[in-house]
């Protein structure tokens, strides 16, 4: 996690460069709502932060010493929370149609243009997590 955020940070954008949108973000706008879901699911499971989170959350459950229903609670809070980052521009869409267009646009637009910024915090902060866990795991 941590060389995935010096990879962010290193490949930032400079002063004046231009954000372009990848193209295989572009194309999203142009599939079926079948089409994009399984996008989105390919997506989520070939996403390295997932691949590194979803495992770890999973061991940190099972090493709590929870009951069965703590177990699926806990389980159920870590799943809506992952999911908070799709399901709210979907929500806002279904239930402002039209009137969502706008605001939505400009969200993808910020996102876009400082995704770097984003990733590279994510990053440190998980990085950073799992480093002090692994060292206390290894000498607590």
């Amino acid at each position: 996690m941590l060389g995935l955020a010096a990879a962010q940070i290193l490949g930032r954008l400079r002063a004046g460069d231009e954000v372009h949108t990848p193209g295989w973000l572009a194309k999203l706008d142009t599939l079926s709502p079948p089409a994009c879901f399984g996008a989105g699911a390919l997506l989520s499971f070939a996403n390295l932060k997932n691949i590194v989170l979803i495992p770890s959350a999973a061991v940190t459950i099972a090493r709590a010493d929870l009951d069965t229903s703590g177990v699926l609670v806990a389980s159920l809070v870590f799943a809506v929370v992952a999911t908070l980052g799709l399901a709210t521009p979907l929500t806002v869409s279904l239930v402002a149609g039209d009137r969502a267009a706008a605001p939505l646009a400009r969200m993808r637009g910020w996102l876009t243009q400082y995704s770097y910024v984003i990733l590279a915090v994510l990053f440190l902060i998980l990085g950073w997590n799992m480093l002090g866990k692994g060292i206390g795991g290894l000498f607590g």
